[in-house]
């Protein structure tokens, strides 16, 4: 019996390493999603870059803007006006507390991978 439960124990550890590395990005990987996003972020002052509610404002505007690939990553994550789904809090949040781009693009990349096939 506890011979069986180790077992289900360094399954389970294995598992979780292999969800792990598949989350972290590797190079190149969601190119628009961290670009776009950091030049976002880039544009806000101090006092923006503080309040989720101004930076999800501020990025449907961005958005609104967006042509091509950038503007795909913004339907897939609801900051165009016709997005199906609206995940902006996903970005907004993390960006307001200093969460790097990178991190939330992977975080990004698990809710939907399209974001990162861009």
């Amino acid at each position: 019996m506890q011979s069986l439960w180790l077992c289900a124990v360094a399954l389970a550890c294995v598992a979780a390493l292999i969800v792990s590395t598949e989350a972290k990005l590797k190079e190149g990987d969601c190119e628009v999603c961290i670009k776009f996003t950091q030049k976002f972020y880039d544009t806000l002052t101090s006092d923006e870059r503080s309040d989720p509610v101004i930076i999800e404002k501020k990025f449907k505007e961005v958005c609104g803007k967006a042509k091509k690939r950038e503007n795909r990553f913004c339907y897939y994550v609801g900051g165009t006006e016709d997005a199906a789904t609206g995940i902006l809090g996903e970005i907004s949040k993390p960006l307001s507390f200093g969460k790097p781009v990178e991190k939330i693009c992977e975080v990004l990349k698990k809710k939907d991978s399209q974001i990162c096939d861009l």
